[in-house]
């Protein structure tokens, strides 16, 4: 069995990423709005605010994934691969398993099912890369017997 257990630190530097482009997002929003700006200036600065909303709300929850680490994991086992992300918890069976592939645009493993929708696997594990990641999803699906399927 293989456990890849969440890098809090590095969501918690996330987490202080996403602040600090709220806190840009917002100084430019209040430079724009006492400039004396038209209807499109206005208008760029609520979506300005709305996006700068948004940034805080990802803060938030990285935020509380690192504070719940430990409910935030990626298990490779003989019975197939397990994904907790906080109370949320996805099994797939290796006979469930069609394709592992790294998703190079988005940056995450796509697991393809053949009966559910692909089980998308986000690179929050600590010490490992996605291709790292993704070959040991395949190395523990060949250990199973079933390496014929997983590309």
């Amino acid at each position: 069995m293989t456990r890849f257990e969440m890098d809090a630190a590095a969501e918690r530097a996330t987490g202080r990423l996403r602040l600090i482009a709220a806190i840009a997002t917002l100084a430019a929003v209040f430079w724009l709005a006492t400039s004396d700006p038209g209807m499109v200036g206005w208008a760029l600065a609520v979506l300005g605010t709305l996006v700068s909303a948004g940034w805080v709300v990802a803060y938030r929850r990285s935020r509380t994934r690192a504070a719940q680490a430990a409910r935030h994991f990626l298990e490779i086992s003989e019975a197939g691969l397990t994904l907790a992300e906080g109370e949320e918890e996805h099994h797939i069976a290796w006979t469930e398993m069609e394709t592992v592939e790294v998703d190079e645009e988005r940056l995450v493993v796509s697991v393809a099912r053949k009966e559910a929708a692909p089980l998308t696997i986000q690179p929050r594990y600590r010490g490992v890369s996605l291709e790292e990641l993704a070959a040991a999803i395949r190395r523990g699906r060949e250990g199973a017997g079933g390496s014929e399927m997983v590309k």
